[in-house]
């Protein structure tokens, strides 16, 4: 079964979030295995991301512009690659 992990980060009034839930009910009804993250309670780990299949991303646009906390799952990978090199 294929696995998708719902990315998002939501605030004040929580339509972001409601959006990844709707979108996780898809998936599931798809077929597949869903994981939902919250960016706004944790980080996702290297290994969460390479065991899916599939990755959705949500955020507001904060004046044209992503969640910080969204812009740090973009940077994370650049952290995993130098944390592989080091050893």
């Amino acid at each position: 079964m294929p696995k998708v992990i719902v990315i998002y980060h939501s605030q004040q009034f929580g339509d972001t979030k409601t959006l990844a839930e709707e979108l996780a009910e898809g998936v599931r009804e798809a077929g597949a295995e869903v994981e939902i993250i919250s960016t706004n309670e944790r980080r996702i780990t290297l290994d969460e991301f390479l065991a899916a299949d599939g990755v959705a991303l949500g955020t507001p646009d904060y004046f044209s512009y992503i969640a910080g906390t969204i812009k740090t799952f973009f940077d994370d990978p650049r952290r995993w690659w130098e944390r592989e090199r080091a050893f």
